[in-house]
């Protein structure tokens, strides 16, 4: 950002920017435009560093003690106009970026002081380094602005123990960090995608702390229905209704999404061979042997199958479709049949290749009874 390039009030009513280039038409016109029916991005806190270090004459470190997604106000005193101050983000000391872009660079435009932070991106880091910076830093000369989609706290929690405490705190925080505009996966990273399958795991939990009613239907519909085969990434469309119905009673949530939801589960009827849903799996990113075996995420289709057909049918009903209840909730038991009959060790009870997440997924989505 060139500093000496700003324009006098140009951002003020009367300004004449009878110079400026007038804005072009898109290309692309209107269609699969949605309204942005969602809390809009804002500032949320400022936080000042804990430390601040200096490297060498001109760098300086400084740690804001957590990680957070955000920007940095740069403060900025005596700079001589066209001095070049780069900063740096990230997670570690190192201030790398996990391999992301992560750099902000400010030309002074010179003058007893000048303050500015950027306003198109965002960064996820603890640590920032500013190098050149004109004399000697402090706290105050890089706060950090916390932002996030403006959705309201809604749910608090607190035990007798602190660690406890600890992982709820980190919770919320990893979902301000991650709620911009779309749920994203990281902040931080090259990725910062709203890949659906964080989502659709991730959102309930983040239900209990804050309102995502409209941030949550706004992202089903955005991203929902776009496919069947994505095992668990394309089942936002299946969660994100469930999520509504059950936090916020939206029942007609289930009508601006069925056509979208019974899509997925057809798809997944076409695709499937021999009572065995089909399709693509990523498996366990937790297990200690890679993702997993094939058996294993078979386990996982065949669940995220049955929730979707459940899932479906419910909506069904709500929306007084009978024929389609009847049918969706007949296919969920012959889903969760074949499951037993192909993927249940009856001798034993065992699941899959009895690693934990076959067991876990086949309680958790009643592939077996509990």
């Amino acid at each position: 950002y060139d500093a000496r390039l700003e324009q006098a009030g140009w951002y003020k009513a009367g300004f004449d920017d009878r110079s400026w280039a007038p804005a072009a038409p898109s290309r692309r016109g209107a269609k699969g435009l949605l309204p942005a029916n969602v809390p809009p991005m804002r500032c949320t806190a400022r936080t000042i560093p804990v430390k601040v270090e200096k490297l060498a004459d001109g760098v300086f470190r400084f740690d804001f003690g957590q990680n957070a997604a955000g920007v940095c106000t740069l403060d900025v005193q005596n700079a001589e106009p066209g001095r070049r101050i780069v900063l740096n983000f990230g997670e570690t000391p190192a201030c790398n970026g996990s391999g992301a872009e992560n750099t902000d660079v400010y030309i002074c435009r010179g003058g007893p002081r000048e303050t500015w932070y950027p306003r198109f991106t965002y960064r996820g880091f603890r640590y920032a380094k500013v190098t050149t910076y004109p004399g000697t830093a402090d706290a105050t000369s890089l706060v950090r602005r916390v932002i996030h989609t403006d959705v309201r706290p809604v749910g608090n929690f607190q035990c007798a123990d602190d660690l406890v405490n600890r992982i709820w705190l980190n919770s919320v925080w990893s979902w301000r960090s991650n709620m911009y505009g779309v749920f994203t996966d990281c902040p931080q990273r090259m990725e910062r995608a709203p890949w659906n399958g964080d989502a659709q795991i991730s959102s309930h939990g983040c239900a209990y702390s804050f309102d995502i009613s409209e941030f949550l239907d706004h992202f089903t519909a955005r991203y929902g229905g776009r496919g069947y085969a994505w095992y668990a990434w394309n089942d936002i469309i299946s969660t994100g209704v469930w999520n509504l119905r059950q936090f916020y009673d939206d029942a007609h949530a289930a009508e601006r999404h069925y056509s979208a939801l019974k899509e997925l589960v057809d798809g997944r009827i076409k695709a499937a061979v021999d009572g065995l849903a089909k399709g693509a799996s990523f498996g366990d990113w937790g297990h200690p042997r890679g993702l997993g075996s094939e058996k294993m995420k078979q386990v996982i289709r065949q669940g995220y199958w049955l929730t979707s057909a459940q899932h479906l049918a419910e909506a069904a009903r709500i929306t007084g479709r009978k024929e389609d209840q009847a049918k969706y909730e007949a296919l969920a038991e012959t889903i969760r049949k074949t499951a037993q009959e192909r993927l249940l060790d009856r001798a034993t009870g065992v699941m899959g290749d009895g690693d934990q997440t076959s067991q876990v997924i086949g309680l958790k989505f009643g592939l077996v009874p509990a």
